[in-house]
């Protein structure tokens, strides 16, 4: 159903992921429990070794699709495929951060990622992503940071493969037929409000849009993509905390080389108001809520303080905090404030999560959510909201006065780039000081990519 792909395991490996689907019956007869068999052939200097998934769980929500999991250590292979009875991927090289050699990159080399978010089968991803993927086929990239919001209703498989538009997740990041984005580069993600589904209604969208506190979760999100995981005294400690949905890849951190990232699960339920009179049910229903906690003394908050703290975090050149709302973010969807309805006195990720960046001496956040390309520095901090387009949701925040403004936080942005129908991706390149490099897809569907920014970031040694 997918082609493969690749998330961080933690502790020097990496998930390689490939999603399966066999018949549940033949001839109105149950076949009973046979998943197909998947088998990951990995080579290096003519040696060859093939290992069978280490997981292999069936989906929670589709019958007869599964996922196969390979833990795979890292520097130790070259390329790969995989296989099964009648099938088989080309030979491909493994994501550049997790190969044994390679010859134009030294160990020490600083990884550089792709920065995307807010897919959502929209129209211009059809044009964004071949384009992102040509430029990484010419210039590799070790990992693409992703902001969020990968679908739009998470238990639609065709949102994830499938779908007749032909701009299913998977079908353009990772297809069946060639090599892939995510098949050569590592995929590293959190979750936005699209990722998350609910369970209870009928169909995929009453389900997203009738969340309520007790019934949301991550099932879809932590079948597909396998990411690094707590330790089982935190689990514990997060269920008696925080209640039910928690799932165990939600915030993580990693390493890659000299650069450091966490991962967190910073997103709410969305809903419209009118946000001049900051009225409607964006503002005064108690059932849109925040997923998980980031304030000060929650579980997420507690394992960001120790993670800034470790070795590993306090060693790197670089830090990055992944997330898909966004902090000093613009747009109708950053409004309200960061809270819970119906009292919005303050944003809580100003208020709780800002002192804890900058204690951490964290280097750069970004985030998704508002479909819009936006970079801003505040007290050194650079913080990039990604998207895959440009602005269609209004970046502007009215002031009290009623005012337009286009610096609602009081901090200027170095780069705000919203235009309606044209696709955008950044490329983040962590060597020496740093650059973000923004590029604009044609939006006449001709697929030219044009360098449209271009900053140093400043990072310190």
């Amino acid at each position: 159903m997918t082609g493969p792909y690749w998330t961080p395991a933690g502790e020097g490996s990496v998930w390689a992921s490939l999603i399966l689907a066999f018949p549940l019956e033949k001839h109105g007869q149950e076949l009973g429990s046979l998943p197909p068999q998947a088998v990951l052939e990995l080579k290096r200097r003519g040696q060859t070794a093939r290992f069978l998934p280490d997981e292999q769980p069936p989906s929670p929500v589709w019958p007869g699709v599964l996922a196969a999991r390979f833990q795979v250590e890292c520097k130790r292979w070259d390329s790969y495929r995989m296989l099964g009875k009648r099938w088989e991927t080309a030979w491909m090289s493994l994501p550049r951060s997790c190969r044994a050699d390679d010859p134009d990159r030294s160990p020490e080399t600083p990884p550089e990622f792709l920065i995307l978010s807010d897919l959502q089968l929209l129209p211009l991803i059809a044009s964004t992503i071949p384009a992102a993927m040509d430029r990484h086929l010419k210039d590799p990239v070790d990992g693409v940071l992703f902001a969020g919001d990968m679908v739009t209703h998470p238990e639609r498989r065709e949102d994830w493969w499938g779908d007749s538009t032909g701009r299913s997740f998977f079908d353009l990041t990772s297809p069946v037929a060639s090599p892939g984005l995510l098949a050569t580069s590592l995929l590293i993600p959190c979750p936005g409000n699209h990722d998350i589904s609910s369970a209870y209604g009928a169909t995929a969208e009453e389900r997203f849009d009738n969340v309520k506190p007790d019934d949301w979760n991550l099932r879809v999100y932590s079948h597909l993509f396998p990411l690094p995981r707590h330790s089982a005294a935190f689990q514990e400690l997060r269920r008696n905390v925080a209640g039910p949905g928690i799932g165990p890849s939600d915030y993580y951190a990693n390493r890659l080389g000299d650069v450091w990232i966490g991962s967190l699960f910073v997103t709410r339920a969305y809903v419209s108001g009118n946000h001049d009179a900051c009225t409607g049910p964006a503002y005064e229903s108690p059932g849109r809520f925040i997923f998980e906690p980031v304030t000060m003394g929650s579980p997420q908050y507690r394992w960001l303080e120790e993670q800034l703290r470790s070795p590993a975090c306090r060693s790197a050149r670089v830090r990055i905090v992944l997330m898909h709302h966004g902090i000093y973010a613009q747009g109708h969807s950053a409004l309200p404030p960061f809270g819970y309805p119906p009292d919005y006195e303050e944003d809580l990720l100003v208020r709780d999560l800002v002192p804890l960046l900058k204690e951490g001496c964290v280097d750069l956040v970004v985030n998704g959510h508002n479909h819009i390309v936006n970079h801003r520095i505040v007290d050194g901090i650079h913080y990039v909201e990604s998207s895959h387009t440009g602005v269609t949701y209004q970046p502007y925040k009215r002031l009290p006065d009623g005012e337009w403004s286009p610096e609602p936080w009081g901090h200027p942005s170095r780069l705000l780039m919203h235009e309606p129908d044209t696709g955008f991706f950044s490329i983040l390149h962590t060597n020496g000081v740093g650059r973000l490099q923004t590029f604009r897809v044609d939006p006449g569907g001709r697929g030219a990519v044009s360098l449209v920014d271009e900053t140093v970031l400043d990072f310190t040694f």
